[in-house]
């Protein structure tokens, strides 16, 4: 009875083990995703890091500046 379950085990181990590994997929329906990966632009990130790190937890980052409150819904400053 062990031995069935050892073969048992072992088969679905190495089923795991040499099932083909699946990479990114394209979405068919977004017309700018070739598959592509675009390289992080490290400086980049960092400003946008430096904008946000001494923001409370409860704060938006548009709560800091009034003036960059846009949109539907905004009242238009006179």
């Amino acid at each position: 009875m062990l031995w069935i379950l050892a073969i048992l085990g072992g088969s679905a181990l190495l089923g795991w083990w040499l099932k083909p590994k699946q990479g990114y997929i394209p979405d068919p329906d977004d017309p700018l995703d070739d598959g592509s990966v675009a390289p992080i632009d490290n400086d980049e990130l960092e400003r946008a890091e430096r904008e946000v790190r001494d923001l409370g937890v409860s704060v938006r980052p548009d709560d800091e500046r009034p003036e960059d409150d846009w949109g539907p819904g905004t009242r238009a400053r006179e």
